[in-house]
């Protein structure tokens, strides 16, 4: 399991997603099927349709995610209509909470 947390303060700098997207395609290629749990902080990422705003940053995480089939488990927004991730990947089993 990778836990992470992205202030919104830093969240918006690409240097700072790419470096995260990175630690956590490391860990993945690492240890093989992953569950990531946190907070990104990119509200503006529609993972129910599956559609990612142009912005560069929200692009990135939203590549990762897609491009390591990785699905999002958690349906509902945790406050303010911003969504906490539980992502699975693979064969990796992971419960919703």
């Amino acid at each position: 399991m990778f836990v992470a947390y992205s202030p919104p303060s830093v969240s918006s700098e690409l240097a700072t997603m790419t470096e995260l997207v990175k630690c956590v395609e490391d860990y993945c290629n690492r240890l093989g099927p992953t569950a990531i749990v946190g907070d990104f902080n990119c509200p503006n990422i529609d993972w129910s349709n599956m559609l990612s705003p142009a912005q560069v940053v929200n692009k990135k995480l939203f590549n990762f995610v897609i491009g390591n089939v990785f699905s999002q488990v958690v349906t509902e927004p945790n406050r303010s209509n911003n969504f906490r991730f539980g992502y699975d990947q693979r064969s990796a089993s992971f419960r919703k909470d």
